[in-house]
């Protein structure tokens, strides 16, 4: 076996340490609540909202008492997305420096230096996404000009042409397509865009998660996924309550999902505690197993360790933050049955969502996606970029767009321009757009943030990006003249 690298070791410390800090504090929520990870609901036809005394699988630090069902006490989250951005960041730093395995790298927050692909090599990855193809998802002529006042670096970046017509013809591809393709065609259908009447179709085939597929694994899948659902009513999970107040937070709270904040929470408590995502997840387990006894066991200690007559918490071995949620609201548009919505984001979570939140020295997962993210910042607005360092310690790019990169924008951008992109990394089969996407933000917005004189005035820059439309801000990112010629809007 080959002896891990220095960023190998940093990495496995990063991957450790968060398993360590998600254990913190999931046992002091258990402490603070006087709840068990694992209890029975009294009835099972008790609200799925309610609260239930606690009755198995404690661990010792949490088994403080027991809740009396009369008594009142609010959850909170678990973890947000501040705690991961040090870790990755300043803690990061500080083990590399002290094991004196790594030097720290110049021009990045990270405290590993990792390889990625040049705007070079970019281009000629997404080709496709060029201006000179007809796009869904550009704005329709009437919004160009409005477009252009916003954005004056996407003038001319194909704002005429998409229209009823394109999304006509696209409709009738679609269709001849779901009916003869395999999905390696629908893929590449998808990289232009998916009419929303047809998303939840070419989704589904893109990910074998159709009936018309017919193979096992689909109809095995099935039945887990049935007996998943139907667990929500029977049992009590710590994270159950913790997922609920993210939905109420984020998906009832927003104009576009609220009216579906019901579905999304029932995608989440699915997700939550179905016990193949781990095993699915194509860059391998996303978080480091958080494990208790069962409630029969003699044993009442939580580790990192598998084995017999032990429960991951939760189930699906992914301990939420703040934030989470977002990820089920866009399939509330696809489907509004949880026996139809529920495959779907499961299999698009296992395929493209795992990874803007796995630490892992996978390519194509959280650490890579974030130096992706600021080799292109300083590559395309060097000035900008050193700007936000010298506002203060430890200010860097990242900390403003590290938000988006591990959302994937769910929560961020309007949802028909959410789908759009969600569509793109689909069709790419990568999440790599999500930070080029991030980085085009940054640049576009270089000359407003060189005007910024306090940390506070360029986090409200980037605090509402409702009006970004997604295509045609990766068009003039990737290929725009100005970008070619090295000029980036005069931030230089």
């Amino acid at each position: 076996m080959d002896e891990p690298t220095p960023t190998d070791s940093a990495i496995a410390f990063a991957r450790r340490t968060w398993a360590d800090v998600l254990t913190s504090r999931l046992n002091g929520l258990a402490k603070d609540q006087r709840q068990a990870f694992l209890r029975r609901r009294q009835s099972i036809n008790a609200s799925p909202r309610s609260t239930n005394r606690a009755c198995s699988a404690s661990p010792r630090s949490a088994s403080v008492g027991g809740r009396r069902d009369d008594e009142e006490v609010s959850t909170r989250h678990i973890v947000d997305l501040a705690a991961l951005y040090k870790l990755i960041t300043r803690d990061l730093r500080t083990f590399s420096h002290a094991s004196r395995l790594l030097k720290r790298a110049e021009g990045t927050a990270l405290g590993v230096q990792l390889s990625v692909p040049t705007l070079d090599a970019l281009r000629l990855r997404f080709a496709e996404l060029a201006p000179g193809h007809a796009h869904l998802g550009v704005p329709d002529p009437a919004d160009s000009a409005a477009t252009a006042r916003l954005e004056p670096s996407l003038r001319g970046f194909n704002l005429e042409e998409a229209g009823p017509r394109l999304e006509a013809r696209r409709r009738r591809l679609a269709t001849q397509l779901l009916g003869t393709a395999y999905p390696a065609e629908l893929q590449i259908f998808a990289r232009f865009g998916v009419p929303p009447s047809m998303r939840r179709e070419v989704w589904s085939s893109i990910m074998g998660v159709t009936e018309s597929t017919g193979t096992a694994a689909l109809q095995t899948g099935g039945s887990r996924r049935q007996e998943a659902a139907k667990g929500i009513n029977e049992w009590e999970w710590l994270t159950d309550d913790v997922l609920r107040l993210d939905v109420s937070e984020h998906c009832a709270n927003d104009v576009s999902y609220f009216p579906f904040d019901e579905i999304a929470e029932a995608l989440v408590l699915a997700l939550s505690r179905d016990p193949q995502i781990s095993s699915m997840c194509e860059s391998g387990p996303p978080q480091v197993p958080i494990v208790i006894p069962a409630p029969d066991s003699a044993d009442a200690t939580v580790s990192n360790e598998v084995s017999e007559g032990t429960l991951t918490v939760p189930p699906s071995g992914v301990v939420p933050f703040k934030g989470f949620s977002n990820y089920a609201c866009p399939f509330a548009f696809l489907a509004d049955r949880l026996e139809t919505a529920y495959p779907l984001f499961r299999a698009f979570y296992c395929r493209v969502l795992c990874n803007l939140h796995t630490i892992s020295n996978r390519p194509e997962t959280l650490l890579h996606l974030c130096a992706l993210f600021e080799s292109l910042a300083e590559a395309t607005a060097p000035r900008a970029a050193q700007h936000v360092k010298q506002l203060a310690v430890d200010s860097a790019p990242l900390r403003f767009a590290f938000h988006w990169i591990v959302t994937g924008f769910a929560g961020c951008l309007p949802a028909e321009q959410l789908l759009h992109l969600w569509d793109r990394l689909l069709g790419f089969d990568s999440p790599v757009l999500v930070p080029i996407l991030a980085a085009a933000i940054f640049a576009f917005r270089a000359r407003l943030v060189l005007g910024a004189r306090r940390l506070e005035e360029v986090q409200l820059l980037f605090a509402d990006i409702s009006c970004i439309k997604v295509v045609p801000l990766l068009q003039a990112f990737l290929f725009g003249d100005e970008l070619g010629s090295g000029a980036v809007l005069a931030a230089r």
